[in-house]
Formats: C-alpha cells, sequence, structure tokens
C-alpha cells in the first residue's frame, strides 16, 4: 500500500472532500486521553493529530510504512518542539519485534486514524487482534473512520455512494483492496475480541453524521 505519492496531497485531499470532516474527527477522541498515557497511532500519516495529543503531555508513539507521511508528521513535531517515538514499519512486523522485546502490550491507548479500512474483509478481523494484543489489560482501542453503514435504507445508500469516491481513489493509486464499508463494532463482535464498547462520537462531513469515534475498553 503506497501512500507516497498522495503524501503531499492527502490532507489538503481529505479536508476537501469531507469540508475539513476528516480533520476534526482525528481529535474528537483526545478528550479521552490523559497526560502521560501511552498511546499508539497505527497508521498515523501525516500526524496533526499525533502533535496535538503529544503537545497534551501524552507519550505518542506514531507508526506508518510510509516515509513520505512520516516525514510530514516529523516536520510537523520538530515545528512544534514536541518529541514523539516515530516507526516506520508495517503493523504485523512492528508487533513482532515488540512481542520479541517482551513490550508488546503495554499501551494505554491504541488510536486506528482511518487505519483500519486499508485491509481486506479477510485481513481486518486479524489486524484488529494485532492492535488489541498491543493494549495493556483496561486500555482503549479507538476508531476514527467512516460511520458503519445506517438501519435506514435511504441514509445507508448515501453513505455508500459518499464512500465510493475515496475507495476508488486509493483502490487505483495505493492499492488498497475493494470492499464495502465496514462496521467495526460486527467484526468486533463476531471476532470475539476481549473489547467492550464505552463510547460512540458522531461526526460530520459537510454537516451529514458520515464520520464515527468508537471507542473500547480492553476486558
Amino acid at each position: 500500500m503506497n501512500y507516497n505519492l498522495l503524501a503531499p496531497v492527502y490532507d489538503l485531499l481529505s479536508d476537501a472532500y469531507t469540508g475539513g470532516g476528516i480533520r476534526y474527527s482525528k481529535l474528537g477522541h483526545q478528550q479521552h486521553i490523559q497526560p502521560g498515557e501511552r498511546v499508539l497511532y497505527a497508521g498515523a500519516g501525516t500526524g496533526h493529530e499525533c502533535v496535538r495529543l503529544a503537545a497534551r503531555g501524552a507519550r505518542v508513539t506514531v507508526l506508518d510504512q510510509s516515509p513520505k507521511m512520516l516525514k510530514i508528521c516529523r516536520r510537523r513535531l520538530n515545528a512544534a518542539g514536541l518529541e514523539a517515538v516515530v516507526v516506520e514499519a508495517e503493523l504485523f512486523s512492528f508487533m513482532q519485534k515488540r512481542a520479541a522485546l517482551g513490550d508488546a502490550a503495554n499501551f494505554d491507548v491504541v488510536v486506528a486514524p482511518y487505519f483500519l479500512n486499508v485491509f481486506s474483509a479477510a485481513q481486518l478481523p486479524v489486524a484488529l487482534q494485532a492492535l488489541v494484543h498491543l493494549l495493556r489489560p483496561g486500555g482503549r482501542m479507538i476508531s476514527v473512520d467512516f460511520r458503519a453503514p445506517s438501519s435506514s435504507r435511504v441514509f445507508s445508500w448515501l453513505q455508500r455512494l459518499y464512500y465510493f469516491p475515496p475507495l476508488l481513489l486509493f483502490y487505483t493509486l495505493a492499492h488498497n483492496p475493494w470492499h464495502e464499508l465496514y462496521d467495526y463494532r460486527r467484526v468486533v463482535e463476531d471476532s470475539r475480541l476481549p473489547l467492550r464498547l464505552t463510547t460512540n462520537l458522531v461526526h460530520p462531513a459537510w454537516g451529514f453524521p458520515l464520520l464515527e469515534t468508537l471507542i473500547w475498553t480492553k476486558l
């Protein structure tokens, strides 16, 4: 999944397509994180939310496999005079390295900002399991993404229509898998992951409730 091509324009594209919704949805969870907590941002990209959280005193680890995305993130951290652990790696290799060091499950919070939708339907439960494995017991798993399909047939159709252009763009340019709009609550339940949903935040894109944050606690 090559995001290097998109890195210079990623924030501009997401702001234009969602009316700033993606940018602001990535910040909505931060009120639930305390200074000093160990936070992993998986698939952090350009990392503006990582900088904001580091400024609030959290101990932030940034994980992404795109060097150009991480270059922008590092530049933002340096400009703000802040520090974070920045790791260029793929999720599963990162997890294996931490497990080998004996410190796999020690994050207080794991955040997946528009990251889980880069996995195929078959890969998604495995990726979620890997992220949960990195959490300490009682830690929080946070997903920020497109909102799960509504029970309303009309609004569900609108959601899928809105989801199609970014799906096509990232399928074409970043080689992301082609898949339906995900319902992460159902994936967690079907995978029997040790998570309890505690918070559901809905965010607007151009005034429509099309984005959401889900916060689970690890049991």
